[in-house]
């Protein structure tokens, strides 16, 4: 699907303090790009990764959306302690 597809790249001419905009196969320049990560496999694990783990494994699980919402105003959390308690016996 992509092996026809093209990118513009800016290149470092040899020799010179200037670039050019050349156009090469993107995936030519994706599978040799020294800084692409590569995986042994994919892993969704709430908890995170060991520390060996992350070497090898992309953990997909980044996190629930609820902890990056801003509260606004008190929050009565007496409400909301049984949801808590039953997500750390899940967890």
């Amino acid at each position: 699907m992509y092996k026809n597809k093209s990118c513009m790249l800016y290149k470092k001419i040899k020799g010179k303090d200037e670039s050019e905009l050349t156009e090469i196969k993107f995936l030519n320049h994706w599978l040799y790009d020294k800084h692409r990560l590569t995986f042994e496999g994919l892993v969704f694990k709430p908890g995170g990764l060991s520390t060996t783990e992350e070497q090898y494994y992309k953990n997909l699980f980044e996190g629930f959306k609820a902890d990056r919402v801003e509260l606004i105003g008190e929050c009565d959390y007496t409400k909301i302690q049984p949801i808590f308690n039953h997500m750390k016996m899940v967890f």
